[in-house]
């Protein structure tokens, strides 16, 4: 994903909106503007108020300040993601990877992954066959409720990225160095002043771990060597004398003037409005973070204990009282503080409250710290609006037992900065905003983007104008210098029209007398149609015979085929059928499988059957049960199914004797029945036969 040559960092807060404007070209990165608005809302403002506030302030600080530039990097509040860094998984190709990524963050994210938006960063360590991998994720339907938002300030998006995640970025930025970055994307193809690409997917190269000794641990079989050599390296300007000894020791690693082979491992804390958000950097030369929280306590919260101990009849005057005449009850300000210029109340609870939030620190960096790639927190570094309170930095310095800072500087001289921000201005409430705007530079160390895919699928096509006009240009081309092979082509082509069209005039009088003789095939057919349909198919009882070979059982013989027509319907056929089976589901499984022939079978029958205990000829050494089935049959066209003549009038009583022959020379008194057809009723239909038909 192409990235930006000037893009505003906006930090989206709960108290304030802050904007930071950064740019890239080939004199390096430059700080171009960084501008801030108070929100006039307070913390009781309903979403759809604190969305229209936003909106309003952001397209306020545009006009007030004249910015054009329109790409812009959003910070997402920390609280709404799922944040987890340092998953190991084993290094793979790339689809590969991406599999394995997605089954563990199916064990990890607690919400379901096909209403969550997944992004992931790897970072590579040269040597070992694990890589590291920042997972993050969110809720969807959190993603488009902000992205609303983010539409309507007139500013378009190239990325979101979590603000915790922003601040590391922000704070980080003392780590940048042009010459190294401009010499890695000379490496990597890219154009001075174009960055290699922004987004959740890209590799990081890390040089190899050199974890700094956890606290409370020994250090045993030489562990503390390097810790020695990187003392006795800071004494000396050269590599005579103790230096060349210590290297030799140590090995390559082992650094003189400053350059040890251990950093600092540090935690940036920023205090917003209603939330804190940590991040701590991993106790090695890469630039990855090993953990990030979000902590649901900030400065509107010591507002609020304010408003409601002092008897404040407003927000915003508790929050006066908080910026003027309220300190935190440390030691510093035991001997150090005009104790008359401040609230003692408001003290009081200022303090209560940032209890809580150090010992929310307390736990996280107790939690880092047992974790198998974590090592003791050296420093703190505070940001943010609420990082001024008064004797805060002193207090959390007391509680938590490491040094605290709260640097105003940018920290790195590389980036150029106006004359009005070079004099004594505070950089620290815009390290959100910075981290974010140096994102959108491409120059950051954590590149995680929520941005919607559909939205970021149009930004890589708007990035590729210089393929698609080549690509137009070869097209082109193609079209160009086709042109005289398509003129060959047509005049070929109507020379062959023309030859086809002398085949056709040759042709006509054939086509004249196939006509004639259609017209003479159709008198025909007019004339035998009548005499077609009164005629029966003569195939049809050789398919019905088929028919019942088809779906009879394997277990089933046949023994015995008789039709006899229903008079009354010559359109139905009752068919008699015995046979013999050595098993009783196999004469089931036959009946059921005729009456599944809807297309000729109107129903199906078992009128007799028996146990398998009689000897037949047809199964040597075996009993049998012999059964019959009636079967009534019907065409699906409802033609007739017989040519015989019209049914004769009732029988009389010497006719319907046993012994006589029926109609159609049916026995009437044989295996069709027992006695002639019943006085009133349907014509072949025989209750005396077997199994009461």
């Amino acid at each position: 994903m192409a990235v930006a040559k000037r893009c505003l960092g906006v930090d989206l807060g709960t108290h304030a909106v802050r904007i930071a404007e950064m740019a890239i070209d080939r004199g390096g990165v430059r700080a171009v503007r960084l501008v801030s608005e108070v929100l006039p809302i307070g913390p009781t403002a309903t979403p759809a108020e604190r969305s229209a506030a936003l909106v309003a302030a952001v397209r306020g600080l545009i006009k007030t300040h004249k910015i054009a530039t329109r790409k812009a990097v959003f910070s997402i509040p920390g609280q709404t993601v799922f944040v987890r860094p340092s998953v190991h998984v084993p290094k793979a190709p790339d689809p590969r990877l991406h599999q394995i990524i997605q089954f563990e963050a199916r064990q990890l994210i607690p919400f379901p992954l096909d209403k969550t938006i997944m992004e992931y960063q790897v970072f590579e360590t040269a040597g070992e066959q694990d890589v590291e991998v920042l997972l993050v994720a969110m809720k969807k339907e959190t993603n488009q409720e902000f992205m609303r938002t983010i539409r309507r300030m007139g500013l378009r998006a190239i990325a979101l990225n979590v603000s915790s995640l922003a601040l590391f970025n922000g704070q980080e930025i003392h780590r940048f160095n042009l010459q190294e970055w401009q010499e890695s994307s000379r490496k990597a193809g890219a154009i001075l002043g174009i960055p290699l690409g922004l987004g959740g997917k890209a590799k990081t190269k890390q040089s190899p771990k050199l974890r700094k000794k956890k606290a409370g641990k020994g250090a045993d079989d030489g562990k503390d060597v390097p810790k020695i050599a990187d003392e006795a390296a800071a004494a000396v300007s050269d590599e005579s004398g103790v230096a060349a000894e210590m290297r030799d020791l140590v090995g390559e690693d082992f650094a003189v003037g400053g350059a040890t082979a251990f950093e600092e491992v540090r935690a940036y804390v920023n205090l917003g409005a209603r939330s804190t958000d940590l991040a701590i950097a991993k106790a090695e030369r890469g630039r990855c973070v090993g953990f990030t929280r979000s902590v649901p306590l900030g400065g509107a919260h010591i507002t609020n204990a304010i408003l409601k101990e002092c008897g404040c009849e407003t927000f915003l005057q508790a929050e006066r009282v908080k910026l003027e005449r309220t300190a935190v009850l440390s030691g510093g300000f035991e001997f150090e503080a005009d104790k008359s210029r401040y609230d003692e109340r408001a003290c009081r609870v200022a303090t209560l409250v940032c209890d809580r939030i150090i010992a929310e620190l307390r736990r996280s960096l107790d939690y880092f710290i047992s974790q198998p790639d974590g090592a003791a927190v050296d420093s703190l570094v505070l940001s943010g609006g609420g990082a001024h309170l008064a004797y805060l930095p002193g207090y959390i310095e007391e509680r938590l037992g490491m040094q605290v800072a709260t640097p105003q500087e940018l920290g790195n001289d590389q980036i150029k900065c106006p004359s009005q921000y070079t004099d004594g201005f505070d950089f620290s409430p815009y390290r959100i905003a910075i981290g974010l705007a140096t994102q959108g530079l491409g120059i950051s160390p954590i590149r995680v983007n929520f941005l919607p895919a559909e939205i970021r699928g149009m930004q890589n096509l708007g990035s590729q104008y210089g393929e698609m006009a080549l690509l137009a240009g070869m097209i082109g081309g193609m079209i160009f210098f086709s042109a005289e092979i398509a003129t060959s082509s047509v005049s070929r082509y109507r020379r062959q029209i023309d030859e086809y069209q002398s085949l056709v005039t040759q042709a006509k009088p054939i086509q004249e007398r196939k006509s004639k003789a259609d017209v003479e095939r159709k008198a025909i057919v007019e004339k035998l149609d009548p005499l077609a349909r009164q005629i029966l198919p003569r195939d049809y009882w050789l398919e019905f015979l088929s028919l019942i070979q088809m779906v009879k059982p394997p277990e089933v013989l046949i023994t015995e085929v008789r039709c006899q027509p229903e008079y009354w319907d010559p359109t139905r056929t009752v068919v008699w059928i015995k046979a013999e089976s050595e098993q009783q589901g196999a004469i089931t499984q036959f009946v059921r499988g005729l009456k599944e022939t809807k297309d000729r079978v109107i129903d199906a029958k078992l009128v007799s059957s028996a146990e398998p205990n009689e000897q037949s000829p047809f199964w040597v050494g075996k009993t049998v049960a012999r059964f019959s089935v009636r079967v009534d049959v019907q065409r699906g066209d409802k033609k007739p199914l017989t040519r015989l003549a019209p049914p004769t009038p009732e029988p009389t009583p010497e006719e319907a004797a046993p012994g006589v022959m029926g109609v159609g020379g049916m026995p009437w008194g044989g295996y069709y029945g027992g006695g002639p057809p019943v006085p009133g009723g349907r014509r072949g239909y025989y209750p005396g036969g077997p199994q009461g038909y």
